[in-house]
């Protein structure tokens, strides 16, 4: 029986990965398969180690906690199970600061080593690609520009399209949502999305809100999307603070079917972007952190647009608003946007064109079939 160890470390990646996971079992159902990760490979078939996803974030605050807690969960989890599983593959999805410990971990074993989700090398820190290369036996990137870059540094790359694609498809359908949410038929709806943790919706919320006040109308409809239940309490107190709570419903999750019917988006930088570009909505991005990560970003990010959409595209499709903005300049953008049909019709067409060097529909299968095989 073969076996793989999968590791993913945050939201993103612990989606990723089930999903790949989903798909290697329906290529080879024999298949044993070790994960650490998330509340999404805890659903799959996989046999769950640990999780890492909710308990293995602690910022920038705190680094001494979180050094000695990877390392306990190095020694007392990754390193017995290389040593009595014996996997025939390691895969490695981004989390690179934990990850490429496994890659060194899989290496001592003559183990092979797949990174799925490469760590974003490109937008900072690319002497991160000297570890890679050392440790990582192949790399499935996302994103074409990063095929690129592994070819020409000569490590092994198979880039076969971004597999948001594959689970928007399976995760859409098709609802008359204004007659779901009571709507009428001349309401434009707006979408709101202020990250996937806790500290992004603190501190991206309010900034959202400032730039929408100045456009509430009872012929918008907005929506809040939250990536965790976890988050809505503390999305209710922001909006009771801003008393803009009528204005607004909340959605958990996904909700793709919502998100495509939408006129516009507020977007935090982050997978949303991309899903927002397949789903061909259109949006603005934006993006705060704390004074201190703004400063140590200044000094190691090496990229000059955080969008995806601008960065496929190598120009400014997208507005983007990082740390510091002028609220009223920006809700005069906005409220151009929800009233120019001609603007939103433009942007669509950008997005769809842009959207199209993702790659096509088949991807996890393409993916599985490729790391099945080298498990054969």
């Amino acid at each position: 029986m073969k076996k793989i160890f999968i590791c993913a470390g945050d939201v993103s990646g612990d989606l990723h990965a089930a999903y790949l996971v989903n798909k290697l079992l329906q290529h080879d159902p024999a298949l044993e398969i070790f994960v650490i990760g998330g509340k999404q490979l805890a659903k799959t078939r996989a046999t769950f180690l640990y999780n890492i996803v909710d308990t293995g974030s602690f910022g920038l605050t705190n680094l001494l906690h979180k050094y000695f807690y990877f390392k306990k969960v190095l020694n007392n989890i990754v390193r017995p199970t290389l040593q009595d599983k014996k996997p025939d593959l390691v895969i490695l999805v981004d989390f690179y600061g934990f990850n490429i410990h496994i890659a060194k971990e899989a290496k001592k074993h003559n183990i092979k080593a797949i990174y799925y989700i490469c760590p974003q090398i490109w937008a900072s820190r690319f002497y991160r690609i000297k570890n890679i290369k050392k440790y990582v036996d192949e790399v499935v990137p996302i994103f074409p520009f990063e095929e690129e870059i592994y070819k020409k540094h000569n490590v092994k790359v198979y880039f076969t399209g971004n597999p948001l694609i594959d689970i928007i498809k399976d995760n859409d359908r098709d609802i008359d949502i204004y007659q779901q949410f009571n709507l009428l038929r001349d309401q434009k709806l707006i979408g709101v999305m202020p990250g996937s943790r806790k500290e992004e919706v603190k501190r991206i919320l309010p900034m959202m809100l400032d730039c929408l006040k100045p456009v509430l109308s009872n012929k918008l409809k907005f929506f809040i999307f939250l990536a965790s239940p976890e988050h809505k309490d503390l999305a209710l107190k922001i909006l009771h603070d801003y008393n803009m709570i009528s204005y607004f419903k909340i959605i958990e999750g996904s909700a793709y079917h919502i998100r495509k019917h939408l006129r516009f988006c507020l977007t935090c930088c982050g997978t949303a972007v991309t899903e927002n570009l397949i789903l061909n909505v259109p949006m603005m991005v934006f993006y705060r952190m704390s004074h201190f990560a703004f400063f140590l970003a200044g000094m190691i990010v090496n990229i000059r647009t955080i969008g995806m959409p601008n960065i496929l595209a190598k120009r400014q499709i997208v507005p983007e608003y990082i740390q510091y903005i002028n609220t009223n300049k920006v809700a005069r953008e906005i409220q151009t946007w929800i009233d120019s049909d001609a603007k939103i019709k433009q942007l669509k067409y950008d997005l769809s064109d842009v959207a199209k060097m993702l790659g096509q529909s088949g991807v996890l299968d393409r993916v599985a079939a490729h790391i099945s095989a080298q498990t054969a």
